[in-house]
């Protein structure tokens, strides 16, 4: 094993994501109503252009896909509002820090596993722009130099749990991935999708999403901590 992926939401940050989702959506249609849009339009748009971007298989971006879905749905002009979208993420998005639990230092396995020599990719679903998955990572006391890739709706082309997004990850950084190990906490989109595309996975249960109720024994499992002792007890990376 040389390269450890991480998932982000849940994972290294220690925040229930599906109410993380339901805040930005109502934060960011709440903006645009400010700008005189309809706020249940964009919200709703909002949704179904995340859908279209989850069963991408185009050769589009997330990013792409997202604002086509969007226009189709809602607004086709909203893109042009950029000024307005730096605005809302340089003051607006960081109040949803709040819904992040404190008292965890997430570095912990960063920098251990750094320091032995591990190769590091955040590979959170790409289905947020850059500003918003960066100023979740600042949440958890993470960098993106602390990664030799994060994964942005405008750098991906698929999402989980499509297993095609972990072929496409690993083959782009050149990873083989018999010497993956994915650490996440989504049975399905974690676990399920990058066992599918060859990749080890470990199961961190503190905010498990567990879809289908089946429990986490079926996977090399624990919690924060105990992932951390895990990587802790990792010998130096070779190669």
């Amino acid at each position: 094993m040389k390269t450890i992926l991480f998932d982000l939401d849940g994972t290294l940050l220690p925040m229930d994501q599906d109410t993380y989702v339901k805040n930005y959506i109502r934060l960011l249609a709440g903006h645009f109503a400010s700008l005189g849009y309809d706020a249940k339009r964009v919200a709703d748009g909002l949704l179904q252009a995340t859908l279209a971007s989850m069963k991408n298989e185009t050769e589009q971006t997330n990013e792409e896909v997202f604002w086509s879905a969007f226009g189709q749905a809602a607004y086709p002009d909203l893109r042009e509002h950029e000024l307005e979208l730096v605005q809302f993420y340089a003051e607006k998005h960081p109040t949803l820090c709040t819904a992040v639990a404190p008292g965890r230092n997430s570095r912990r396995p960063v920098d251990v596993l750094r320091a032995k020599g591990y190769r590091l990719v955040l590979a959170t679903n790409p289905l947020f722009p850059r500003m918003a998955t960066y100023q979740r990572m600042s949440w958890a006391g993470l960098a993106p130099s602390d990664f030799i890739c994060v994964t942005t709706f405008d750098n991906s082309r698929r999402c989980k749990p499509n297993p095609a997004y972990f072929t496409e990850l690993t083959e782009q950084l050149g990873l083989a991935p018999a010497d993956c190990l994915m650490v996440g906490n989504d049975i399905r989109d974690d676990m399920e999708a990058a066992m599918a595309a060859g990749l080890e996975t470990w199961l961190i249960t503190d905010y498990l999403i567990d879809r289908k109720g089946e429990g986490p024994d079926a996977w090399h499992h624990g919690t924060f901590e105990e992932f951390v002792q895990y990587a802790e007890a990792l010998p130096p990376c070779e190669g």
